[in-house]
């Protein structure tokens, strides 16, 4: 059996195609690995799923070691936790802080970006 790991760049990846605010170019890499049952991908969106940050169902084959995604749209968790990691800036900063605890978690990851996120508005308040 093949284990998969969690990675976050996957995980935002995902959000930001299925949020919208990905280009063609990233839209189309989301189907064509979808469509080519790419298993690392699909356990990701799975994940997403079954977290409830995406809204949308499972298909499961028997054959298949992961189950088929399809996605409707973000759920309003999944459009918060994009909101915290889609600039680029704060998801390096975030990854950045993240790697230096070793394991995390998605809600870790939302507190870390936030807490750059609030760092970066009282600059602009100031």
């Amino acid at each position: 059996m093949k284990y998969f790991q969690r990675d976050m760049d996957i995980i935002r990846e995902i959000l930001i195609v299925v949020g919208g605010l990905g280009s063609e170019n990233d839209v189309s890499n989301f189907e064509k690995k979808l469509k080519d049952h790419d298993e690392n991908f699909a356990f990701h969106v799975c994940m997403l799923i079954e977290a409830k940050y995406i809204d949308g169902g499972i298909f499961k084959g028997i054959s298949a070691k992961v189950g088929t995604p399809y996605v409707n749209q973000l759920t309003w968790s999944g459009y918060d936790l994009l909101e915290s990691i889609k600039d680029d800036v704060v998801w390096r900063k975030t990854k950045d802080a993240c790697s230096n605890i070793g394991s995390f978690s998605i809600p870790i990851v939302q507190k870390v970006a936030a807490g750059i996120l609030e760092v970066a508005l009282k600059s602009l308040l100031s």
